[in-house]
């Protein structure tokens, strides 16, 4: 799914969502570890995006080899067993992440060319995610992170369109 999202203002979250905004800053546009508001059933936040495993070692999402993992996006399909989603999914921790839009890359050319999908009235929406809260262990900082829940869709008329399909080696366009 997505890699790069639009949240609505301090102000839409408030009018729209109907919840006090979160102390802190976060971009007008949002990439993977970047910072972004969040909203659990009790409090809206600003955590990192990119779930923080409470077994990484690092605040950046890795393995306790330190391998990094990509951990923006959960797939619905096993967010239950997969190691780095587990036990937020176990204990509950379901968030709602407000946007304006989010961005998909189309291949239909053969190149990436990003997509906004966004409410046709142009408010904000929420995207459904899991939340964690990840303790340094050299400083013993809480850090609070987030991430999608993601579905497959290559069955959608619309967004099966969106995954980046087998190229033709000859002519570098997609395979009918």
């Amino acid at each position: 799914m997505c890699n790069r999202y639009d949240p609505p203002s301090k102000h839409a979250l408030r009018d729209r969502f109907r919840v006090t905004p979160p102390d802190g800053e976060y971009a007008g546009s949002i990439g993977p570890l970047q910072r972004g508001p969040y909203l659990t059933s009790r409090e809206a936040l600003i955590g990192q995006w990119g779930l923080i495993p409470d077994s990484s070692p690092t605040k950046r999402p890795a393995t306790r080899n330190r391998k990094p993992l990509s951990t923006n996006n959960a797939r619905r399909e096993s967010v239950a067993s997969a190691a780095s989603f587990a036990r937020p999914w176990a204990q509950g921790r379901r968030c709602l992440v407000p946007a304006d839009a989010y961005y998909e890359p189309c291949w239909e050319t053969g190149r990436s060319v990003l997509w906004r999908f966004s409410r046709a009235d142009g408010r904000p929406w929420a995207l459904v995610g899991l939340w964690n809260d990840w303790t340094d262990p050299e400083t013993g900082e809480i850090v609070h992170s987030y991430t999608m829940l993601t579905q497959n869709c290559d069955g959608h008329p619309l967004l099966a369109r969106m995954h980046k399909p087998e190229l033709d080696p000859v002519t570098k366009l997609p395979l009918a």
